[in-house]
């Protein structure tokens, strides 16, 4: 009987790990996802480099970022296009998000803008922000190899 309960609960854990999935993709797939859900105007989404090069810290502030920014498209700029471009390369990556819209040319960062910074910082880069012609988000984080110098 023992042998046979064990027999089950063995076979029921192996059905179980066969049939795991990640919650949530990681990478230019879901960078892609996010965006594909955005409904509130065009985004035209650009991107050179290899994402699977990239540490998942990175990928994720990339994504949190992006959601950041098309929610303030949307809930500020009366934006009729999006652009996004991230270029990828061995010592950096450059993340590039204009929206079309009323864009403000003396804005201050709410809790949105500041948490990019942060996330941003953190990881050893620098942003940019600009109202000027709709509104810009420019930021370039370094990807240096750990031991070189």
């Amino acid at each position: 009987d023992s042998i046979e309960r064990l027999s089950e609960a063995l076979n029921v854990m192996r059905n179980t790990v066969h049939n795991i999935k990640p919650c949530n993709i990681m990478g230019l797939e879901y960078i892609e996802s996010i965006i594909t859900n955005f409904n509130y105007c065009p985004v035209d989404f650009k991107h050179l480099g290899d994402f699977n090069s990239l540490p998942a810290n990175v990928l994720e502030t990339i994504s949190s970022d992006i959601k950041e920014a098309l929610t303030n498209s949307y809930k500020y700029s009366k934006a009729t296009a999006i652009n996004i471009k991230i270029d990828i390369t061995e010592a950096a990556v450059r993340v590039y998000i204009k929206d079309n819209g009323e864009g403000c040319p003396s804005f201050k960062e709410g809790f949105g803008l500041q948490g990019i910074r942060e996330r941003i910082k953190n990881l050893g880069g620098t942003v940019s922000f600009s109202g000027e012609n709709g509104f810009i988000i420019v930021y370039v984080v370094p990807l240096g190899k750990e031991g070189e110098d």
